[in-house]
């Protein structure tokens, strides 16, 4: 480990990156951007500038300390880590820096000393065992060969030559598969025992041959990664994985055969466009249970290289969800005051869940190229209290969770925050909420359970309370009631049991509005209304749960206990002869907008008309003038109407490649044909995925109760 490796340290630990520059912590963030740039000078001024406004500040006393250090200026780099010490005797990574600066000046006993005490400090701290074992091994070897015999001198009129103090590795990165040199490819160094998601100590880059150079490599036990935008990180094992470097040593002829292949890769920078080392980018999938919604399910991911670059391999062919998430970066600085942080950005350039976007993953070897600038904000403690509703008591032990008024939400890194009740007083604190609307629930191990709106600004929320009831186990499926497992027992998928035909009932809390209907049909077929399944999707509710009407023969249908919130509309189950033609409450439509729950005035009945009047389509799918059987054929309505699902309309063709669609809402549209894919089976619902495609459809007008023919050319996967 060497001053560099601890700036790496420092950069995944606790400073963020690329603030404007107009406040002491601006300063900071700044210069250690700067500082990873490898800019000595700029990030010397900005440090300065900042330790100006803000003298006894520890974190700008040892940023100025890593540039002088990696400038070469060690005894001034040595008084700025003594200072950021003393203005924080607890800030462990200064000790750590102070004790590097001391090894490197060969004062052993003094290094070890500040070793020792930032063991002391977190002692189950990777970065920091490793360096204080070290040190304690130095120091034995030091005292087991202080007896030996000098060495001998050099012959009179010669000067011996002193050991150049760093080694080299020197090298080729090639294609594994065809022997081809990798042109732009990281390479990069790490101290051996450090856990993989460590900072690199030492980096170069492949030339236009492939070859790499990394010097000034201090004595010590390395791995050799590789890895970029189009490479997968991986580990150098062809001889052996641990390279030995001493004074002098180098390294050479290394010839790193890499295995290609991202499907999605790029780099994620600051607002500024500055690279951002160790950021998780990884994918999720799009919800099975919800159309347009995000799953709980996440695939591979990858962390940023120093170069702020990543590669997501292992995906085939498919529709993905990509976030970039700095969530595990929010300690206090020496001060105990925090910064802004990265929130989790979703592509392609938005915090908020409700506008990600889907990212495209072509068939064959191409890789996706996406690049993500992550957005800043700076979150506030959400603290409050539990109590049992019946007692009036503390609830000591009950688990917390914080998570998105959204339906596109089931489980999204950085928008979902835990805590667990510790005192017998039952308060608790949840630090690091970003800017939005959330639902804070609670639940412990006896089945006590409640929720709370939280709307969090630019300031601490400090007046939480929560009040637990009995949940109605003959509703809930409460198999995972140990407070181990919290997705399950609040997860959508995991709470209700798929036996409770009204979820309403089900809930322990009363004060939700009912809400009543009616859907009337045209005469001319018969529908069976006890058949018809009518859901509301929550959008912005309190409640994270899809509520379904309680039918009845007649057509009447009610809605219990519903939370405030916005919910959208959703109804399946009648012929394919009808179509959903509106769904009234009062005098608004509420199919495209929604319907907010509570409203200003008392509910009025929500009326579903299905119309009979609908137009219809019949054509043939072709590829190259020949009919194409088996192809998924879709029909999505034009803006404003896109958000609409219930004007979505599709259909396989058959071995001749014909279709036919019945029962089409009037109105103006675009169709398409496809091959069927795997995401078909998954998020074949999803308003989102079935409209990727529509711009290379064919416009059609749906007229009331008229037929028109189309043919179809199948669209490629691109």
């Amino acid at each position: 480990m060497n001053v560099k490796s601890l700036l790496q340290l420092l950069l995944a630990s606790n400073l963020v990156l690329g603030i404007p520059q107009n406040k002491p912590q601006d300063r900071l963030s700044r210069g250690t951007t700067l500082l990873q740039q490898n800019k000595l000078e700029e990030a010397i001024a900005e440090f300065r500038e900042a330790m100006k406004d803000s003298p006894d500040s520890a974190d700008a006393h040892r940023g100025l300390g890593d540039a002088l250090a990696n400038k070469g200026s060690k005894d001034e780099a040595l008084m700025e880590f003594r200072e950021a010490t003393q203005a924080g005797p607890r800030y462990m990574y200064a000790r750590l820096n102070l004790g590097e600066t001391l090894r490197a000046k060969r004062d052993r006993e003094a290094a070890f000393a500040e070793y020792e005490t930032a063991y002391k400090l977190a002692p189950s701290e990777s970065t920091v065992v490793a360096n204080y074992e070290r040190m304690k091994m130095e120091l034995q070897r030091t005292t087991v060969t202080a007896g030996m015999a000098p060495t001998q001198n050099p012959p009179p009129g010669r000067q011996q030559s002193p050991p150049s103090e760093y080694g080299s590795i020197e090298g080729t990165v090639l294609n594994s598969t065809t022997g081809e040199p990798l042109p732009g490819v990281p390479v990069w160094i790490r101290s051996q025992g450090l856990p993989r998601n460590a900072a690199p100590d030492y980096s170069a880059r492949t030339d236009a041959r492939g070859h790499f150079v990394i010097e000034k490599i201090p004595s010590g036990q390395y791995v050799l990664r590789a890895g970029g935008v189009r490479v997968p990180e991986q580990a150098y094992t062809e001889r052996g994985q641990i390279f030995y470097i001493s004074h002098g040593n180098r390294i050479g002829d290394v010839v790193f055969r890499v295995k290609p292949g991202c499907a999605i890769g790029g780099t994620v920078s600051d607002e500024d466009g500055h690279p951002i080392y160790g950021i998780r980018v990884g994918i999720s999938q799009p919800s099975l249970a919800f159309p347009g919604g995000i799953s709980e399910k996440f695939g591979p991911g990858a962390e940023t290289n120093l170069f702020g670059e990543y590669c997501i391999g292992n995906l085939g062919a498919g529709h993905h969800y990509l976030y970039a998430d700095d969530s595990g970066r929010w300690p206090p600085t020496a001060d105990g005051k925090p910064l802004d942080k990265y929130v989790a950005t979703y592509y392609p350039g938005t915090i908020d869940v409700r506008q990600a976007v889907l990212v495209h993953v072509p068939s064959g070897q191409g890789t996706a190229t996406i690049n993500l600038k992550l957005i800043r904000s700076r979150g506030v403690v959400v603290s409050g209290r539990v109590v049992s509703k019946s007692t009036g008591k503390p609830v000591q032990g009950a688990v917390l969770e914080v998570r998105p008024r959204t339906f596109r939400f089931q489980g999204w890194p950085s928008q979902m925050f835990e805590a667990r009740v510790k005192n017998e007083a039952g308060t608790f604190e949840i630090p690091g909420v970003p800017p939005g609307s959330f639902t804070i629930m609670a639940m412990d191990d006896k089945g006590m359970w409640g929720f709370a709106p939280v709307d969090v600004k630019d300031r601490d929320v400090d007046d939480v309370s929560l009040l637990l009831e009995r949940l109605d186990i003959a509703c809930l499926n409460l198999k995972g009631m140990d407070g181990g497992k919290l997705l399950e027992i609040f997860g959508i998928a995991g709470l209700i049991n798929p036996q409770a035909t009204d979820i309403g009932k089900c809930m322990p809390f009363r004060g939700g509005k009912d809400l009543g209907g009616h859907v009337r049909a045209d005469p001319g077929v018969k529908i069976d209304f006890a058949k018809l399944e009518i859901q509301l999707l929550p959008e912005t509710a309190l409640l994270p749960f899809t509520y379904g009407a309680e039918m009845k023969a007649d057509g009447t249908f009610v809605f219990h206990n519903l939370f405030e919130g916005g919910y959208r509309l959703h109804v399946q189950g009648f012929p394919e002869e009808f179509y959903p033609k509106s769904a009234r409450l009062g005098d608004v439509d509420v199919y495209g907008p929604g319907l907010n729950i509570p409203q200003p005035k008392p509910l009025r009945t929500l009326e579903i008309e299905l119309a009979l009047d609908g137009g219809r389509i019949d054509g043939t799918v072709v590829k190259d003038h020949k009919p194409v059987p088996a192809a998924l054929v879709v029909l999505v309505p034009d803006p404003p109407n896109r958000d609409r699902d219930n004007l979505y309309s599709k259909i396989t063709s058959n071995k001749e490649g014909k279709f036919s669609m019945i029962g089409l809402a009037p109105g103006d549209f675009r169709i398409y044909a496809r091959a069927v894919s795997a995401d078909d089976q998954l998020i074949g619902n999803n308003p989102e995925y079935l409209q990727l495609y529509a711009d290379r459809g064919k416009p059609v007008h749906i007229q009331p109760r008229k037929t028109q023919s189309v043919q179809l050319e199948l669209v490629g996967d691109n």
